[in-house]
């Protein structure tokens, strides 16, 4: 009984501790870009969202194969594929109020890249025929913002023939997956109207992040962790042959057989940021320290009866 009693006051207020100590990542932080570009050109803009024009994202060996013969779509399947998504800045956001910056695309540009493996974790035929499926991250190849200095020479990105996405240096890059809560579940997903027409959505976070690689050029607030929110849609407004690292895109397939569909989006997204990932709470740690009162309370009794 000496022993069991103490443990219970330590076993409890851990539990109150790691109860307490769960807060939920929030996003809304505002970060500042400051630039000092060749032509003498000086600025600096802050924003809590970065607004990104519509562009193109690309799926190559995307299948829905019942590989473990269970009857249903599943991680276990281990139906993996590559996605490929670029786009450009078009503008900034604080407070919902769209903030303009004059110099933006016209003597500097940002652009993003993004590259990972993906896993089917579930596909529903739906009630109207149409077929969903939900996907994760497995691996990231890629997350980067690159900043180009258009007055030093510098061409602006082309959507059409998809080059320049890669000018200059990087601002912003990760190769790391945040997971976390609802805002972070690391969950997208994709519905096929018919074999030509498809809507999805898509909410990817990123921590682990190192900032600009010339900091005497542009340099943004290093956030702990960002969140990309987008849509997919099928068919894309503009058919494009290569994406920004020069994967060739070829379009068909079948997603029931190998080696998989491959599918050209139009991306729309926006950029989030969080600058302090929540810790323990107070009230955790005080139950914490509480588990270590009873705990030695317990010992002292042990001691004192020995």
């Amino acid at each position: 009984m000496k022993t069991k009693n103490s443990i219970i006051p330590l076993t409890a207020a851990i539990g109150l501790g790691l109860a307490t100590s769960a807060q939920a990542i929030m996003f809304g932080d505002p970060v500042t870009l400051n630039y000092n570009l060749s032509d003498g050109t000086t600025g600096s803009v802050t924003f809590d969202i970065l607004d990104l024009i519509d562009d193109r994202g690309y799926a190559e060996g995307f299948t829905a194969i019942d590989n473990n013969g269970d009857g249903s779509i599943t991680a276990e399947d281990d139906n993996q594929f590559e996605f490929w998504l670029q786009d450009v800045t078009i503008g900034y956001k604080l407070d919902n109020a769209i903030v303009t910056d004059a110099n933006l695309n016209t003597k500097y540009e940002i652009t993003q890249v993004f590259n990972a493996t993906e896993l089917v974790t579930a596909a529903t035929v739906n009630t109207d025929g149409s077929v969903t499926a939900n996907f994760e991250l497995v691996t990231v190849q890629e997350y980067k913002l690159y900043f180009d200095d258009l007055t030093d020479g510098g061409a602006v990105a082309n959507p059409n023939i998809v080059d320049n996405y890669t000018d200059d240096f990087v601002l912003l890059s990760s190769t790391s997956e945040f997971i976390e809560g609802a805002e972070c579940p690391g969950t997208s997903s994709f519905t096929a109207f018919s074999t030509t027409a498809g809507r999805g959505e898509y909410s990817v976070c990123f921590d682990n992040l190192t900032g600009s690689a010339n900091t005497a050029v542009a340099s943004l607030t290093l956030p702990d962790v960002i969140q990309v929110d987008g849509q997919l849609d099928v068919p894309p407004s503009t058919v494009v042959s290569q994406m920004y690292d020069g994967t060739v895109v070829s379009v068909g397939g079948d997603p029931t057989q190998e080696p998989g569909q491959n599918v050209l989006f139009n991306v729309d997204d926006d950029i989030q940021f969080n600058r302090e990932v929540p810790e323990p709470s107070a009230i955790a740690a005080l139950g914490l320290g509480l588990g270590a009162l009873g705990f030695l309370n317990g010992i002292r009794r042990r001691n004192k009866n020995a």
